[in-house]
Protein backbone atom coordinates (compact mmCIF):
# COMPACT_ATOMS: atom_id res chain seq x y z
CA UNK A 1 0.00 0.00 0.00
CA UNK A 2 2.79 2.44 0.91
CA UNK A 3 4.58 1.93 -2.42
CA UNK A 4 1.35 2.37 -4.37
CA UNK A 5 0.57 5.56 -2.45
CA UNK A 6 3.98 7.02 -3.30
CA UNK A 7 3.45 6.25 -7.00
CA UNK A 8 0.15 8.14 -6.98
CA UNK A 9 1.70 11.46 -5.99
CA UNK A 10 3.88 13.66 -8.17
CA UNK A 11 6.63 15.70 -6.53
CA UNK A 12 5.14 18.78 -4.89
CA UNK A 13 1.61 17.43 -4.51
CA UNK A 14 0.12 17.74 -1.03
CA UNK A 15 -0.25 14.41 0.76
CA UNK A 16 -2.98 13.68 3.26
CA UNK A 17 -1.85 11.37 6.07
CA UNK A 18 -3.97 9.86 8.79
CA UNK A 19 -4.07 13.01 10.94
CA UNK A 20 -4.68 15.51 8.12
CA UNK A 21 -7.28 13.22 6.52
CA UNK A 22 -9.14 12.96 9.82
CA UNK A 23 -9.07 16.73 10.35
CA UNK A 24 -10.12 17.44 6.79
CA UNK A 25 -13.05 15.04 7.04
CA UNK A 26 -14.39 16.88 10.11
CA UNK A 27 -14.66 20.18 8.23
CA UNK A 28 -15.14 19.05 4.62
CA UNK A 29 -18.89 19.39 4.96
CA UNK A 30 -18.50 23.19 4.94
CA UNK A 31 -16.88 23.24 1.49
CA UNK A 32 -19.14 20.54 0.09
CA UNK A 33 -22.21 22.48 1.28
CA UNK A 34 -20.86 25.59 -0.43
CA UNK A 35 -20.34 23.79 -3.73
CA UNK A 36 -23.13 21.25 -3.77
CA UNK A 37 -25.77 23.45 -5.40
CA UNK A 38 -23.62 23.92 -8.51
CA UNK A 39 -22.44 20.31 -8.45
CA UNK A 40 -26.00 19.04 -8.18
CA UNK A 41 -27.20 21.23 -11.05
CA UNK A 42 -24.32 20.09 -13.26
CA UNK A 43 -25.02 16.44 -12.52
CA UNK A 44 -28.77 16.79 -13.04
CA UNK A 45 -28.20 18.44 -16.43
CA UNK A 46 -25.84 15.66 -17.50
CA UNK A 47 -28.04 12.85 -16.13
CA UNK A 48 -25.21 10.27 -15.98
CA UNK A 49 -25.69 6.57 -15.32
CA UNK A 50 -22.11 6.20 -14.05
CA UNK A 51 -20.20 8.99 -12.31
CA UNK A 52 -16.62 9.12 -11.06
CA UNK A 53 -15.41 11.56 -8.37
CA UNK A 54 -11.62 12.09 -8.62
CA UNK A 55 -9.91 13.22 -5.44
CA UNK A 56 -13.10 12.30 -3.62
CA UNK A 57 -11.56 12.77 -0.17
CA UNK A 58 -13.84 11.57 2.64
CA UNK A 59 -16.71 10.92 0.23
CA UNK A 60 -19.05 13.81 1.12
CA UNK A 61 -20.15 14.49 -2.44
CA UNK A 62 -20.53 10.82 -3.34
CA UNK A 63 -22.73 10.20 -0.30
CA UNK A 64 -24.99 13.14 -1.12
CA UNK A 65 -25.29 12.23 -4.79
CA UNK A 66 -26.09 8.63 -3.86
CA UNK A 67 -28.90 9.73 -1.54
CA UNK A 68 -30.54 11.75 -4.31
CA UNK A 69 -29.93 9.36 -7.24
CA UNK A 70 -30.92 5.79 -6.44
CA UNK A 71 -30.24 4.48 -9.96
CA UNK A 72 -26.83 6.07 -10.51
CA UNK A 73 -23.67 3.97 -10.19
CA UNK A 74 -21.02 5.96 -8.33
CA UNK A 75 -17.26 5.62 -8.15
CA UNK A 76 -14.62 7.52 -6.24
CA UNK A 77 -10.84 7.55 -6.09
CA UNK A 78 -8.27 9.34 -3.96
CA UNK A 79 -4.47 9.02 -3.63
CA UNK A 80 -4.65 8.97 0.19
CA UNK A 81 -5.40 5.52 1.65
CA UNK A 82 -6.65 7.27 4.78
CA UNK A 83 -9.20 9.30 2.79
CA UNK A 84 -10.30 6.14 1.01
CA UNK A 85 -10.75 4.42 4.38
CA UNK A 86 -12.86 7.29 5.72
CA UNK A 87 -14.95 7.45 2.54
CA UNK A 88 -15.65 3.73 2.59
CA UNK A 89 -16.71 3.90 6.24
CA UNK A 90 -19.17 6.68 5.40
CA UNK A 91 -20.53 4.79 2.41
CA UNK A 92 -20.88 1.63 4.50
CA UNK A 93 -22.74 3.45 7.29
CA UNK A 94 -25.13 4.80 4.66
CA UNK A 95 -25.79 1.27 3.38
CA UNK A 96 -24.74 2.15 -0.18
CA UNK A 97 -21.89 -0.28 -0.74
CA UNK A 98 -23.76 -1.88 -3.62
CA UNK A 99 -23.89 1.41 -5.56
CA UNK A 100 -20.75 3.29 -4.49
CA UNK A 101 -17.20 2.05 -4.95
CA UNK A 102 -14.20 4.01 -3.62
CA UNK A 103 -10.65 2.88 -4.36
CA UNK A 104 -7.10 4.15 -4.04
CA UNK A 105 -6.02 5.99 -7.21
CA UNK A 106 -5.50 9.40 -8.76
CA UNK A 107 -6.29 11.51 -11.81
CA UNK A 108 -3.37 9.80 -13.57
CA UNK A 109 -4.04 6.31 -12.24
CA UNK A 110 -7.71 5.44 -12.33
CA UNK A 111 -8.41 2.14 -10.56
CA UNK A 112 -11.54 1.29 -12.57
CA UNK A 113 -11.56 -0.61 -15.84
CA UNK A 114 -14.52 1.16 -17.43
CA UNK A 115 -15.73 4.40 -19.03
CA UNK A 116 -17.91 6.99 -17.31
CA UNK A 117 -20.78 9.25 -18.34
CA UNK A 118 -19.46 11.98 -16.06
CA UNK A 119 -16.25 12.66 -14.14
CA UNK A 120 -16.16 15.35 -11.46
CA UNK A 121 -13.61 16.69 -9.01
CA UNK A 122 -14.26 19.20 -6.24
CA UNK A 123 -11.56 21.14 -4.39
CA UNK A 124 -8.89 18.75 -5.61
CA UNK A 125 -7.74 20.13 -8.98
CA UNK A 126 -5.55 22.84 -7.40
CA UNK A 127 -3.45 20.10 -5.75
CA UNK A 128 -2.56 18.42 -9.05
CA UNK A 129 0.75 18.80 -10.82
CA UNK A 130 0.61 18.16 -14.56
CA UNK A 131 -2.99 19.36 -14.70
CA UNK A 132 -3.34 19.33 -18.49
CA UNK A 133 -2.06 15.75 -18.71
CA UNK A 134 -4.51 14.70 -15.99
CA UNK A 135 -7.42 16.34 -17.81
CA UNK A 136 -6.45 14.56 -21.03
CA UNK A 137 -6.41 11.20 -19.23
CA UNK A 138 -9.79 11.89 -17.64
CA UNK A 139 -11.32 12.91 -20.97
CA UNK A 140 -10.12 9.59 -22.39
CA UNK A 141 -12.02 7.81 -19.60
CA UNK A 142 -15.36 9.34 -20.64
CA UNK A 143 -18.01 7.78 -22.81
CA UNK A 144 -18.49 9.62 -26.15
CA UNK A 145 -21.20 11.92 -24.77
CA UNK A 146 -19.60 12.25 -21.32
CA UNK A 147 -18.74 15.41 -19.40
CA UNK A 148 -15.81 16.39 -17.21
CA UNK A 149 -16.36 19.01 -14.49
CA UNK A 150 -13.79 20.55 -12.12
CA UNK A 151 -15.16 22.53 -9.16
CA UNK A 152 -13.00 25.01 -7.25
CA UNK A 153 -13.28 28.20 -5.23
CA UNK A 154 -13.65 31.23 -7.50
CA UNK A 155 -10.52 33.33 -6.99
CA UNK A 156 -12.37 36.54 -7.85
CA UNK A 157 -14.66 36.09 -4.84
CA UNK A 158 -11.86 36.15 -2.27
CA UNK A 159 -9.89 39.35 -1.60
CA UNK A 160 -6.12 39.46 -1.43
CA UNK A 161 -6.02 39.24 2.36
CA UNK A 162 -6.84 35.54 2.04
CA UNK A 163 -3.68 34.26 0.26
CA UNK A 164 -4.21 30.66 1.41
CA UNK A 165 -7.73 30.60 -0.01
CA UNK A 166 -6.58 32.15 -3.28
CA UNK A 167 -3.85 29.51 -3.61
CA UNK A 168 -6.63 26.91 -3.47
CA UNK A 169 -8.85 28.74 -5.95
CA UNK A 170 -9.21 29.05 -9.72
CA UNK A 171 -9.90 32.02 -11.97
CA UNK A 172 -12.10 32.06 -15.07
CA UNK A 173 -9.09 33.01 -17.17
CA UNK A 174 -7.05 30.08 -15.88
CA UNK A 175 -9.90 27.63 -16.34
CA UNK A 176 -10.39 28.68 -19.95
CA UNK A 177 -6.68 28.30 -20.70
CA UNK A 178 -7.20 24.53 -21.03
CA UNK A 179 -8.04 23.69 -24.64
CA UNK A 180 -8.33 20.24 -26.16
CA UNK A 181 -8.90 19.44 -29.86
CA UNK A 182 -12.43 18.18 -30.48
CA UNK A 183 -13.70 19.39 -27.10
CA UNK A 184 -15.51 22.52 -25.97
CA UNK A 185 -14.92 24.12 -22.56
CA UNK A 186 -17.12 26.47 -20.56
CA UNK A 187 -17.09 28.05 -17.13
CA UNK A 188 -20.04 28.12 -14.74
CA UNK A 189 -20.54 29.76 -11.35
CA UNK A 190 -22.59 29.10 -8.25
CA UNK A 191 -25.38 31.55 -7.45
CA UNK A 192 -23.14 33.44 -5.00
CA UNK A 193 -20.15 33.28 -7.40
CA UNK A 194 -17.96 31.68 -4.72
CA UNK A 195 -17.66 28.43 -6.69
CA UNK A 196 -16.40 28.10 -10.26
CA UNK A 197 -16.56 25.02 -12.47
CA UNK A 198 -14.71 24.11 -15.64
CA UNK A 199 -16.91 21.83 -17.78
CA UNK A 200 -15.40 20.04 -20.78
CA UNK A 201 -17.24 17.85 -23.30
CA UNK A 202 -16.98 16.80 -26.94
CA UNK A 203 -18.14 19.23 -29.61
Amino acid sequence: MRRLEQNLYLKGEEKFGRLTSGLYSKFSGVSSNMAYGLIRTTIVNANPSALLDVGCGPGDILARVALENSEMKLYGTDPSPHMVEIANRRISRSGMNNRVSVRLGSSRNLPFDRKFDMIISSFSFHHWKGQKESLELLLAALNPSGKLAMFELNSRSFPGRFPFVKSHAMSKEYAMSFNFPGYVSRVEFSDNFKIISLVIEKR
